[in-house]
């Protein structure tokens, strides 16, 4: 099937820009605004008593694990540079398409997004967690909730079917980063069938520079931007974004050169802030994950605390929403914070 045609297939699933905004403001008790992050996580007491010393500079929250510079999002990883557009091999031609137009393919129940995907019901009940507490820690508002489902690696992030290697090979991509269905139409959102009688809606993963995404602020919560803060500037950048729904929004930065340490903080829609991953050092990536009220107007806040190459001080921050229907989570302790006040 021609790469058109499949479009044509797949429109009655998107849906097009012009998210409806919040008829109300969100009443979600303010008890439960809470947030966790690479700076809460930091239990001496707790990271003595897992397996391996996870929250180590060697560990797989450190700057050589998945969410590093070498990782499958950073700068020297397998993707590379995420500004180009992804060039599949001639031989994957055929293969690729049988994949896409399969019942059983990635936008199909079937697939990562449906009920027998990581985020169906085997999130919540799954073996994997049962009597598992470093795999608990995974989940949402977890200590290590940044590698787990909900996270930028998982299959609502960059590299998932909702990103440039998913969607972004069968819409168009414009200048500033957004798709376009044939018509010219903006897409943000897919409906997806979840199982035989359910769909769920999810937001596509678009990719940003810094100047497309200032000039044209996210209206979701579902984007990597490629950014960079010069020598001469005031050391910090700021993107607004939107959570179209109550529930778990995860942003993780990375950077580009292992010698640069960020902080990464949450603002309300006043410039306050409510949560902070600013663990000084470079041995973490910081990340934050935290409960968003339906129709929350938000900034992240990319702050440059200290460096030592003297090179461009760049990163890609990765922000990452789960859907009202993932918003339950079994994990609690004292490295889940409330949002300040």
């Amino acid at each position: 099937m021609r790469r058109g045609l499949f479009v044509s297939a797949l429109l009655p699933l998107l849906m097009t820009a012009g998210l409806a905004a919040a008829t109300a403001a969100a009443r979600t008790d303010p008890g439960s605004l809470t947030y966790v992050s690479a700076t809460t996580a930091t239990d001496a007491s707790w990271e003595t008593a897992t397996p391996w010393n996870a929250l180590s500079y060697a560990g797989p929250l450190g700057p050589f694990g998945p969410l590093g510079t070498l990782g499958p999002l950073g700068g020297f990883g397998p993707r590379g540079d995420w500004r180009r557009g992804v060039a599949l091999p001639a031989s994957c031609g055929h293969w690729c398409d049988s994949i896409r137009n399969s019942q059983e393919g990635p936008f199909s129940s079937h697939g990562p997004l449906g009920v027998d995907g990581p985020l169906g019901d085997s999130y919540f009940d799954g073996a994997l967690f049962a009597g598992n507490a470093p795999a608990t820690e995974l989940r949402g508002l977890g200590r290590w909730a940044a590698l787990g489902p909900l996270g930028p690696l998982g299959a609502l992030g960059p590299l998932g079917p909702l990103g440039p290697l998913g969607i972004g090979e069968l819409l168009e991509t414009d200048a500033h980063g957004n798709y376009r269905d044939r018509n010219g139409r903006l897409v943000r959102e897919l409906r997806v069938p979840y199982s035989a009688r359910r769909t769920r809606r999810y937001e596509l993963v678009e990719v940003h520079t810094e100047s497309t995404l200032r000039a044209n602020p996210a209206t979701d919560a579902s984007f990597l931007v490629i950014g960079e803060i010069s020598q001469g500037e005031r050391g910090e950048d700021r993107y607004a974004f939107r959570s179209v729904e109550e529930q778990l929004v995860t942003l993780a930065l990375v950077p580009e050169k292992s010698l640069d340490d960020f902080d990464l903080l949450v603002l309300d829609e006043r410039g306050n802030p409510i949560a902070a991953s600013d663990h000084a050092g470079m041995e973490r990536i910081e990340w934050i994950q935290l409960r968003a009220p339906a129709g929350a107007r938000l900034q992240a806040l990319v702050r440059l605390r200290g460096s030592a190459q003297f090179l461009s001080h760049s990163y890609r921050l990765v922000v990452t929403p789960s859907t009202a229907a993932l918003n339950a989570t079994p994990n609690s302790g004292t490295h889940v914070r409330p949002w300040y006040r």
